[in-house]
């Protein structure tokens, strides 16, 4: 009877963290980094080939007359296929390190929410440097299991 409850309490432990996102998608999986005024919202774990999200808040005002951009770095840029971003980016330009986002400033007053859908094509730990020109940079750190 022992054994039997040994059994049961690992097997419910990790249903309990896997119910709490410890392995993918729950209240614990997602995390914020934030630096000054950007903010980046992104799921701690992650799978192969499976979508995830950076939720990225930026600033209005901070690019040159009023457009708002942001950059990530190639090593990030390297290591998933980015399947979509939203709202879309009115360019795409590459830069020394990564790649740049860009919107006019018709894109609304205030912060705006920008979400980058993604597939990792990598198993183990994904790093990933969100920055807005010179003003504010963040680091990301996801593991992707197989």
């Amino acid at each position: 009877m022992e054994s039997r409850t040994h059994w049961l309490e690992c097997h419910g432990d990790a249903i309990d963290r896997g119910v709490l996102g410890l392995f993918g998608n729950g209240p614990l999986s997602w995390t914020t980094a934030s630096d000054q005024s950007l903010i980046v919202e992104y799921q701690r774990f992650g799978r192969n080939q499976a979508p995830l999200q950076l939720r990225i808040h930026l600033p209005a005002g901070l690019g040159k007359d009023d457009s708002v951009s942001f950059q990530l770095d190639r090593a990030f840029v390297a290591d998933v296929q980015i399947t979509r971003i939203t709202p879309k980016p009115d360019a795409e330009q590459p830069i020394s390190d990564g790649i740049r986002f860009l919107w006019s400033s018709n894109v609304g007053e205030g912060a705006i929410l920008v979400t980058v859908s993604y597939q990792p094509e990598h198993i183990g730990f994904l790093t990933a440097r969100i920055s807005v020109g010179d003003a504010a940079s963040v680091s990301m750190r996801q593991f992707v299991y197989p």
